[in-house]
């Protein structure tokens, strides 16, 4: 899947991005302003990273694309330290991909 250096890089990179839309980002901002961090792996498998003021609160997004259906990846997103989510999702049809939102407080 992703190497541990690549998913380090993502989860630094939301971490930053985070932090920099708290402050930056006004509440009503539209989709447009959002911030995509993207990362590839070797074998093809690709993550992506949104983050965007939605209502007053930073909303993340995160999805991943393996193209292989079936696939079952271990997730744990966390905002400063705090857990707000922590799962496991399979890969879905017809895209091989899976998409996991959060609105932390």
């Amino acid at each position: 899947m992703f190497s541990r250096p690549a998913i380090a890089r993502l989860v630094v990179a939301s971490g930053i991005l985070a932090s920099s839309l708290a402050v930056a980002v006004p509440a009503a901002h539209a989709k447009s302003g959002d911030v995509r961090k993207t990362v590839t792996c070797s074998k093809g498998s690709r993550a992506t990273l949104k983050i965007g003021a939605r209502d007053g609160v930073i909303e993340t997004e995160f999805e991943v694309d393996s193209n292989v259906v079936g696939q079952r990846w271990s997730n744990t997103i966390t905002d400063n330290g705090t857990t707000v989510f922590s799962g496991a999702r399979k890969t879905t049809a017809p895209s091989g991909s899976f998409t996991i939102e959060t609105r932390p407080a």
